[in-house]
């Protein structure tokens, strides 16, 4: 671990008072299992929270393993920065879409950095992911070149570019097994 670095975000700074009506709920809301997320929660949820430099409302209590913040309602967990955007928004999150980090800090719950996305552009938006490394590649795995001539993309898959010369490569050995047996 680096010496400079707080190991904990409680190290970090001292808590700041983040009051329930920073979430400006508009009444209590009902989501999945038939849990209620109401001013207890909303004050639970600001129990645990710092106000960090950078705007960030920071989640000192339980994260998952993947790094975001989470806590129980009705016995079931949730992540925290769900439950903060649905007591921002006062309704549940749509149907089909991610509440994504604009500050790209997982532990953040502060609404102005959340926004409701389609899958696709939540892991658009991420740094490194695959799909964005998949896109701005310039050669396949095999080292061919992805230029007009040697790329396709494969019907029903949007964003997919496929190589041409490695394609044919399987279809050859593919026919050659056939052949043999």
């Amino acid at each position: 671990m680096d010496p400079g670095r707080a190991e904990n975000v409680r190290d970090v700074a001292p808590k700041h008072e983040i009051s329930t009506f920073d979430f400006t709920p508009l009444g209590p809301v009902i989501i999945r299992y038939e849990a209620r997320i109401d001013e207890a929660v909303a004050m639970r949820l600001a129990g645990n929270l710092y106000a960090a430099p950078s705007g960030c409302w920071v989640w000192t209590a339980k994260a998952n393993r993947t790094g975001y913040g989470c806590m129980t309602i009705g016995g079931r967990l949730f992540a925290t920065h769900r439950v903060a955007w649905m007591l921002a928004h006062g309704e549940p999150v749509p149907e089909g879409l991610h509440i994504d980090h604009r500050c790209r800090n997982k532990r953040c719950a502060n609404p102005e950095h959340l926004e409701a996305v389609l899958p696709v552009t939540n892991m658009e938006r991420v740094d490194g992911h695959r799909m964005v490394r998949r896109r701005e590649a310039t050669h396949c795995v095999n080292g061919h070149p992805f230029n007009e001539e040697n790329t396709y993309q494969p019907p029903g898959e949007p964003g997919i570019r496929r190589c041409r010369a490695c394609a044919r490569k399987r279809l050859r050995e593919f026919h050659a097994k056939a052949k043999a047996s």
